[in-house]
């Protein structure tokens, strides 16, 4: 409280139970906060974060409950952040939609900065976790797409966040998730200082890869990364890849993959969880969603427990090019060992055990045709073709009377050894 005298009275009218909040405002500048800023009456601090306190307040000409945002000592005194916040309240106003918090108005008043927002009347996702722990997986995959749902409606503006946390995810009454601060938001695009192009922007926690890379500019991928580990967070409780210092953590975020949300959860996380999770949180943000919305339909049947249709289609899809990807190596290291696409083989280890093997063009990666290819290659056995390619494969002019031969000597030779040793064990 810094000392704030008692001189502001009692509660805003409807205050009403919850979360014990500081009654008066707190100094800022170093100076207790006006009873009024612009047309608001300023009543008891709602929160703070490491830049700005927000208080309820009420319009006095609309009589309409509200709440304002004051930025704190430190900040608010240099011309980079108040052209910053600025900004926030522009962006911010353009903004119109169920799952972002509305601004109405901002200025300054006897040098304080401050923002007209709507009044949630809920706490933050952090409040929740530090409360209550963990979320319910259904519910926190609810919460998540209707954030994501708010950065669809952004993106279409040209805006990126870029602070996706548990603290700028408000919850109301009703159970509507909505995305607050836009303190580090920008326009796609935006020329000159407000480019993210080499700097960190965000909360080291939750920084996409590429939002710390000199080489890349972030765009909505990057929140939608933020927003997977922010997920995994409301349901497991941890944050991941959450190392001990702010450098480490962002290294981490550089260097490593993400762990599976079912390895950090306690609640049964199922195979699609998994899935959708890890295309969120992919280092390469060419492998995450490349819209918010099509992140929305897959969080909305994890919620109801259906399969999931975008990440589905995208795991098929890769299966399909993995398979193909297969069989064309297999084309190539069976072309590589003397070995041709349904042929077949005769395999001689050193201790005259024979083994005959058949590689087709569907199964040229088979274990089978994989051990072969290895104990040929380390020169413990010797192959000996026996059979042929069909004729389209084959070389012309290719003759079956070698092959054939070779047969009838190993044929003869196994008959010959059986008849020595009839007669030895006669003898």
């Amino acid at each position: 409280m810094d000392g704030a005298p008692d001189v502001w009275g009692t509660p805003a009218p409807g205050a009403g139970s919850g979360p014990r909040r500081q009654r008066f405002p707190t100094k800022v500048y170093g100076r207790p906060v006006p009873e009024r800023l612009g047309p608001y009456q300023i009543h008891e601090e709602l929160g703070r974060g490491a830049q700005a306190r927000v208080y309820r307040a009420t319009h006095l000409t609309l009589q309409r409950p509200g709440a304002v945002k004051v930025i704190t000592a430190g900040f608010g005194t240099t011309p980079r952040f108040v052209e910053r916040f600025h900004r926030e309240a522009h962006l911010a106003a353009m903004m119109n939609h169920p799952n972002i918090v509305g601004v109405y108005d901002s200025g300054e008043d006897d040098g304080f900065l401050w923002m007209g927002m709507e009044l949630i009347g809920g706490p933050s996702c952090r409040d929740v976790l530090d409360r209550d722990g963990p979320i319910e997986p259904a519910r926190a995959f609810d919460i998540a797409r209707q954030v994501a749902l708010a950065l669809d409606h952004a993106a279409g503006h040209n805006v990126l966040h870029r602070d996706i946390k548990p603290e700028n995810i408000l919850l109301a009454p009703d159970g509507t998730a909505k995305l607050a601060d836009l303190g580090l938001a920008k326009r796609d695009g935006d020329p000159g200082k407000a480019s993210t192009k080499g700097k960190a922007v965000g909360t080291a926690s939750y920084v996409a890869p590429e939002a710390v890379s000199s080489k890349k500019t972030a765009d909505i991928r990057a929140d939608i990364y933020s927003l997977g580990l922010v997920l995994i967070e409301l349901i497991t409780g941890a944050v991941p890849l959450q190392k001990t210092s702010v450098a480490e953590t962002i290294i981490a975020h550089v260097h490593e993959d993400c762990p599976k949300l079912s390895t950090l959860a306690t609640a049964t996380i199922s195979r699609d969880a998994d899935l959708v999770v890890g295309i969120m949180t992919r280092r390469k943000r060419d492998g995450r969603y490349p819209k918010p919305k099509l992140l929305a339909d897959d969080l909305e049947a994890l919620r109801d427990a259906t399969a999931p249709p975008h990440a589905t289609a995208k795991l098929t899809e890769a299966r399909t090019r993995r398979r193909a990807r297969n069989v064309e190596l297999g084309r190539e290291s069976s072309a590589g060992l003397e070995s041709t696409v349904l042929m077949k083989a005769v395999v001689m280890d050193t201790a005259g055990e024979i083994e005959i093997v058949e590689v087709s063009d569907d199964d040229a990666d088979s274990p089978q045709a994989r051990n072969a290819s290895k104990r040929v290659a380390r020169g413990r056995t010797q192959r000996i073709r026996v059979g042929a390619p069909p004729q389209s494969a084959r070389a012309p002019g290719t003759s079956l009377a070698p092959i054939a031969a070779i047969g009838l000597l190993i044929v003869a030779t196994a008959i010959g050894g059986a008849a020595l040793a009839w007669l030895l064990v006669g003898g």
